[in-house]
């Protein structure tokens, strides 16, 4: 379960709310203040916690810790029409010349600035892919493997950036999704696999969905929150949701408001 807590919520007040439904927090979020994570005992039902916590007037809204899933499953990854529409055949139907993004065009003028970061939430990245690896992201604050968090931000060994699905520091691609993502955000021209359409940004890979594309809404705002303190320009979340989620709207207006794209 996912609650808001209002201001003028104390520590008194969260820990009724969490004894109030049998609950132990699992995680805070310094990104949206007040909010919280919390984890019910096998059994529990979650809608009727949900129901029990949205009452207390110090919370502002509790709600599901929902699934989200990757927006795409693409198949055909290596016919690159949306950058340049020559009429090419895609999965047997002819294309339209020029019915694309301009990207040709574009280069002319630009083809990205690899102090831009992009943050790709999503199943995590390849991160030592040949097409990626000339512009993922690097924490120089950290030391690879050692098993201590050397910059302390709260992460271990998150060299190449994190993975909330697993609590771990390797963010690596189970899945395919994410690596195709970034492989459209900033795949290298270097006559190897694809090419992106920024093909010289950074990325910083953030894992929150495991290898068929599902995942918590709860790892999805952590990824946010790593992402902005990671000093990412721009957040990429091909992902979404049946449910209109409040706390993961909260999320994406603490960036907006922070200069994140």
């Amino acid at each position: 379960v996912i609650v808001k807590f209002r201001p003028s919520a104390n520590a008194s007040n969260k820990a009724r709310a969490r004894g109030l439904v049998n609950a132990l927090s699992k995680r805070e979020y310094r990104i949206v203040k007040g909010l919280e994570k919390l984890k019910l005992k096998p059994n529990q039902s979650v809608n009727k916690a949900v129901k029990a916590l949205s009452k207390l007037p110090f919370v502002e809204y509790a709600e599901p810790d929902y699934r989200v899933q990757k927006a795409t499953n693409d198949t055909y990854y290596n016919l690159l029409y949306a950058i340049d529409n020559s009429g090419q055949d895609v999965a047997g139907l002819p294309g339209t010349p020029d019915a694309d993004m301009d990207v040709l065009e574009a280069w002319n003028i630009q083809t990205g600035d690899p102090d831009l970061i992009i943050a790709v939430i999503d199943e995590g990245v390849v991160w030592d892919h040949p097409d990626l690896a000339s512009n993922m992201w690097v924490n120089t604050g950290e030391i690879a493997g050692n098993g201590v968090d050397d910059d302390s931000n709260g992460f271990i060994d998150d060299v190449y950036g994190y993975d909330f699905y697993d609590n771990d520091g390797d963010p690596r691609d189970e899945g395919g999704h994410g690596t195709h993502v970034a492989g459209i955000v900033s795949a290298s021209r270097n006559s190897t696999g694809v090419a992106g359409v920024a093909p010289q940004v950074g990325l910083i890979p953030v894992r929150v969905l495991d290898a068929n594309g599902s995942g918590l809404i709860s790892n999805v705002i952590a990824g946010i929150g790593f992402a902005l303190e990671s000093k990412a320009d721009v957040i990429n979340l091909s992902l979404g949701s049946a449910t209109d989620v409040p706390a993961l709207k909260n999320a994406v207006t603490q960036a907006t408001l922070r200069g994140t794209l």
